[in-house]
């Protein structure tokens, strides 16, 4: 039998032999993030948008649109 110990991301799920790798990973994940835009289309799933953007607190802006809403956006 062997004992195995790891230290994981709370963020990503990431599994590191040591809590020093951990603890850097967890700090290069950007966590506040404020939603500054949204967009919505009326044959999309509904009640949820087609694309979130987002900022961070150092105002870097990130879009992030759903996996299916290729298949979505072709139809249009």
């Amino acid at each position: 039998m062997r004992k195995e110990v790891w230290f994981i991301c709370d963020h990503c799920g990431c599994k590191y032999e040591n809590a020093d790798d951990a603890a850097v990973c967890e700090m290069n994940h950007m966590t506040e993030l404020k939603i500054v835009k949204t967009t919505y289309l009326p044959d999309f799933a509904p009640n949820f948008p087609t694309s979130i953007e987002v900022e961070s607190k150092e105002g870097l802006r990130k879009t992030y649109v759903p996996e299916n809403r290729i298949n979505i956006d072709e139809n249009l």
